[in-house]
């Protein structure tokens, strides 16, 4: 093996992977599939973005749905070009891990914690 094959290898093998492989836009929720697999679905209703579904990011393998309807509230922007997803703004997980994340070039960029500390009454 040359030196620049075994370079080549060492890079591809440490490189960053991305967190969402692919986005795939689909027309029903129903055409999203149970296991997801490091793909993120953007479900489409008349030309107009409804929801975005994807694992969540904190490994416990349940799934997150993000309202993508201004006309609900919150919702969430997406912005894909060349298969590369951005969602603004941050997810914030309330109920079930406390996750909280933006997604940004298909991988997951994990918040500061934002939590104050005021002090106490005297």
């Amino acid at each position: 093996m040359r030196l620049s094959d075994k370079i080549k290898s060492w890079y591809l093998q440490r490189r960053r992977r991305t967190y969402l492989v692919r986005t795939r836009i689909v027309s029903r929720m129903s055409d999203v599939p149970e296991k997801l697999q490091g793909q993120a679905y953007i479900v489409k209703r008349n030309g107009k973005d409804m929801w975005l579904v994807f694992d969540c990011p904190c490994s416990s393998g349940h799934k997150l749905v993000l309202n993508l309807s201004r006309s609900r509230y919150p919702f969430w922007q997406t912005k894909l070009k060349k298969n590369v997803l951005n969602v603004l703004p941050s997810v914030w997980v309330t109920d079930e891990c406390h996750s909280h994340f933006f997604i940004k070039n298909n991988d997951v960029v994990w918040a500061r914690d934002v939590t104050t500390h005021r002090p106490a009454a005297t």
